[in-house]
């Protein structure tokens, strides 16, 4: 093939330089021999390419051109992949870029693990993650486990689980080894009706008997499947009518076993069956959610070295198969998630994993399961602590978590794992526009009282409060959230939003730290447009270097401060200044 003369000086970057000898006779010393499809010997189509691409990019290239035995001809049959396939392995070799679809995805996979290059393998395992639905998780699962890919294949078992009929049904499940059909009939979760399931075990043993060239009746079919699938199959969760017209026919099961379930279903069975009783696990996942509105990180929410913990209550037992975390676009975070019994601390069951973001479409947020290897069972009306400790970055949030939602007919109530030991509780608005909104803060007297002389009078002065619910309405929830997290910690987290609520909290309760670290972040963030704003609540809580800051600012930047919508509240004290600049 020729090429533009010069054409390197027209390629400014290694990167696109590379590319362009892609599938290019341009310094090729190797071509590729592959059939257009596997198996078609007598079509093939040849890749021109460079050792050096090659070999850099992959150790057993390496090891083909330039190891000890080197390959010295400069033509190479692969006969067990084909044109397309090894064509997006090259491409991805010359220029990071890979076309992936749901024909190549599998064979790329091959290529990419036969030659090791794991970067491409981590591509291609994305793309099946992304991808995988009930009509092709039965082609993905068996690649799964060949390439020990533990959390591709519990997403395959996910899908089972949780659309089983629409699984079985599919093309490719009658294509799995044995040992993937006994798996799913041994499974305790599965959403599919016994005869169902009976159905799909009865189709794969047929179309197993055809690929043997045997006669598929039903002592053949029998032996293929085993005994182990064969007492895997709840025959007893099936209506008497389905067992006569769909078991009965396949005739898979023996004279004895046939007897056994008829006296069975007439309720004149005197000995155990072989077969298991008890209901399989509706896989429909219930989701319990809390919140109602959601919100991108921003500023938070992060995760420090502490734990995240709440109380969990229900009305009635269930199973908790999981915790759904919040967090980020491409987030990934390492979690260990335990189910703990506060009475003694005791763990009862406990998940360590790392974990990768992916978006809710139903709620439009980020989050990702942590799901626990066995269910663990809530009693009603004990109370149970959930505990993360989550490394990752900044995640989504909700600040609106309702105290009880009611899912399947099952009550759910949460509160703050700061309950614990709290012996007060102050009610405040959400925001002093919603006061008919509400939300309890849990504290400690001990804790307030030694931070602050207003609180120390309160609960521990002659008059004081006995009462253990205490109304705020002058305050919002953020804001004395704000206030108790410096008292707690010496930290707080301001915002443009809460600062000046903040700031008279400090000063209404006498925290003079507090009220100067608010006086720091004003001067910090002090601009003509907002000055007025700040002026009149340093003038009004008597802060004398943060007014001055103000004045300054009015002084230098006159017009745009008069200009601002605060200016007409405080125009009074403008027009007795004497010095301006305008």
């Amino acid at each position: 093939m020729a090429a533009e003369d010069n054409w390197q000086t027209k390629l400014p970057t290694l990167v696109e330089r590379t590319a362009f000898i892609f599938n290019n006779e341009i310094l090729s010393d190797v071509k590729f021999v592959v059939p257009m499809s596997i198996g078609e010997s007598e079509s093939n189509k040849v890749i021109p390419a460079h050792k050096f691409v090659l070999a850099i990019s992959s150790p057993v290239f390496f090891a083909m051109f330039y190891g000890r035995v080197a390959e010295t001809k400069d033509s190479i049959e692969l006969p067990d992949c084909d044109y397309e396939c090894l064509l997006e392995l090259f491409r991805f070799l010359y220029s990071d870029n890979v076309n992936l679809s749901g024909n190549n995805v599998m064979q790329v996979l091959y290529l990419a693990n036969k030659y090791l290059v794991p970067s491409l393998v981590g591509k291609c395992k994305e793309y099946l993650r992304d991808n995988l639905i009930a009509s092709n998780v039965f082609c993905i699962l068996p690649h799964a486990q060949k390439f020990e890919d533990k959390d591709l294949e519990d997403r395959c078992w996910k899908v089972i689980e949780e659309q089983t009929e629409e699984a079985m049904t599919s093309d490719e499940f009658v294509t799995v080894e044995r040992s993937v059909v006994e798996s799913v009939v041994k499974r305790e979760v599965l959403n599919a009706t016994e005869v169902e399931l009976f159905k799909a075990v009865n189709r794969w043993a047929t179309k197993e008997c055809e690929r043997q060239g045997m006669t598929s009746d039903g002592e053949t079919k029998r032996r293929i499947l085993g005994e182990e699938i064969v007492k895997g199959i709840r025959f007893p969760l099936i209506p008497q009518k389905d067992f006569a017209s769909v078991v009965f026919d396949s005739r898979i099961l023996n004279y004895e076993e046939f007897g056994n379930m008829t006296k069975y279903y007439n309720g004149l069975i005197n000995t155990p069956l072989p077969f298991l009783k008890a209901s399989r696990i509706d896989s429909t996942v219930h989701r319990c959610c809390r919140f109602k509105t959601f919100c991108s990180p921003k500023e938070r929410w992060n995760y420090g070295k502490a734990a995240d913990c709440i109380i969990l209550t229900v009305k009635k037992p269930v199973k908790l198969y999981g915790v759904q975390h919040f967090g980020s676009e491409s987030g990934e975070y390492t979690v260990t998630t335990d189910i703990v019994d506060p009475l003694d601390n005791t763990s009862l069951v406990s998940r360590t994993g790392n974990y990768t973001s992916e978006r809710s479409d139903a709620d439009a947020y980020y989050g990702f399961d942590v799901l626990f290897d066995r269910p663990v069972i809530l009693k009603a009306d004990k109370e149970y602590k959930v505990k993360s400790l989550i490394k990752g970055p900044k995640s989504w949030y909700s600040e609106g978590g309702q105290a009880s939602v009611e899912c399947q007919g099952v009550q759910f109530t949460f509160r703050s794992s700061g309950d614990l030991l709290c012996d007060v509780k102050f009610v405040v608005p959400v925001s002093t526009s919603e006061s008919d909104s509400k939300k309890v803060i849990p504290a400690h007297k001990f804790v307030l009282a030694i931070s602050s002389p207003v609180f120390f009078v309160m609960f521990y002065g002659q008059m004081a409060e006995t009462k253990d619910s205490i109304d705020l309405p002058d305050c919002e929830y953020e804001s004395l959230l704000e206030l108790f997290r410096f008292l707690y910690s010496d930290k707080v987290n301001l915002s443009e939003s809460n600062v000046m609520q903040v700031l008279y909290l400090a000063n209404k309760y006498m925290v003079p730290s507090l009220f100067d670290k608010c006086t720091e972040y004003l001067c910090d963030n002090l601009t003509a447009s907002n000055v007025f704003c700040i002026l009149t609540h340093a003038r009004k809580f008597g802060g004398k270097s943060l007014e001055d800051r103000c004045w300054e600012v009015i002084e230098r930047r006159t017009e745009e401060a008069a200009t601002s919508d605060e200016f007409v509240s405080v125009v009074e004290c403008v027009v007795k200044r004497e010095k301006y600049k305008m």
